[in-house]
């Protein structure tokens, strides 16, 4: 078995939490034996690895575990760390009847108080962003539709209360830290003008039909296993427009494939194509999308963001902000 890595919990400990989480939801009741654990090398931000364990001496189970570390921060107001993400999980997605993770419980070690998460190990999954299969983005953007459509009428709920909400602050915060991480570094005199109308716009946001979103529904945090998409990373859920998830998934992606997105969404979420002030409401989010990678921190706008920038002034063109 390999030995415990500094960011991961000792075995001694590993076997305490899975046990405690196992026990909880009814999974376990002897002997938990973990056979192997290997850390996942496609983590980022937290990290998280694959444990496999035997249950009371027959069973074997393969777990996904995601630790938190001093990392957890909530990053303006976007991200909110494992905890957060493991109340998503417990809140909302355990409600819900489409394709996600299973979720088993969450654990907080006794000493550090640090957050497991812990969920079902999918295995044979690829992201949507590198699957060949043309209509994988199709299906994530029908699921898509499908979650927005079914939250949207459960906000009112208490169980949701403890999600963000994007409010007007949210948004002029992303532009204005943009445009001042993006002074002197390179001529940029049409992103003044970009970002004041782009916050005369925001009202939009605030208006419009409310649900829970996933926060970067990006084409990598949608796994495809059997044929069926599965978001994962819910760390920056919050109540907003769906229209920014929708302005995630399809980021970067050629015209006719975005559009068919558009249309798979608007199918599923609305039973038609007569949404009021959806198109509009989808170009303001794109343009949010890039700003708010660009005002995310100083490092990501100076460096390696030319096509941020370069999109984000088409975008400006193309809505009449420039």
């Amino acid at each position: 078995m390999v030995e415990a890595m500094t960011a991961y919990p000792q075995n001694w400990l590993l076997n305490k939490g899975i046990a405690a989480v196992l026990e909880q939801c009814g999974e376990l009741e002897g002997r938990l034996e973990i056979i192997d654990r290997r850390a996942n090398i496609e983590a980022s931000t937290f990290p998280s690895e694959i444990v496999t364990c035997q249950l009371d001496g027959q069973r074997v189970v393969r777990l996904f575990c995601k630790y938190s570390i001093d990392l957890d921060r909530e990053v303006h107001g976007h991200r909110g760390g494992v905890k957060y993400e493991a109340r998503v999980y417990h809140r909302v997605l355990q409600q819900i009847e489409l394709s996600v993770p299973r979720f088993y419980g969450s654990y907080i070690e006794p000493k550090s108080n640090r957050t497991w998460l812990v969920l079902a190990y999918l295995a044979d999954t690829v992201r949507v962003s590198r699957t060949p299969n043309p209509d994988a983005l199709l299906k994530a953007a029908q699921w898509l539709g499908f979650f927005h459509a079914d939250n949207e009428a459960h906000l009112k709920q208490e169980e949701l209360a403890f999600l963000h909400r994007y409010d007007a602050d949210y948004y002029l915060g992303w532009s204005r830290r943009a445009l001042s991480f993006a002074k002197g570094s390179r001529s940029l005199s049409w992103l003044h003008p970009l970002c004041a109308r782009f916050e005369t716009q925001v009202g939009e946001l605030l208006t419009a039909p409310l649900t829970v979103i996933h926060g970067e529904f990006y084409p990598q945090n949608v796994l495809v296993h059997d044929g069926a998409p599965y978001p994962v990373d819910w760390e920056s859920a919050a109540i907003a427009v769906g229209e920014l998830d929708l302005a995630c998934l399809t980021d970067r992606w050629p015209e006719q494939i975005a559009r068919r997105c558009e249309t798979r969404y608007q199918e599923t979420r609305w039973q038609d194509l007569s949404s009021e002030g959806f198109h509009q409401r989808l170009q303001i989010a794109r343009i949010y999308t890039q700003l708010r990678w660009l005002g995310d921190w100083f490092e990501v706008s100076v460096k390696d963001c030319d096509w941020r920038l370069e999109q984000l002034r088409d975008l400006g063109l193309r809505l009449g902000y420039l």
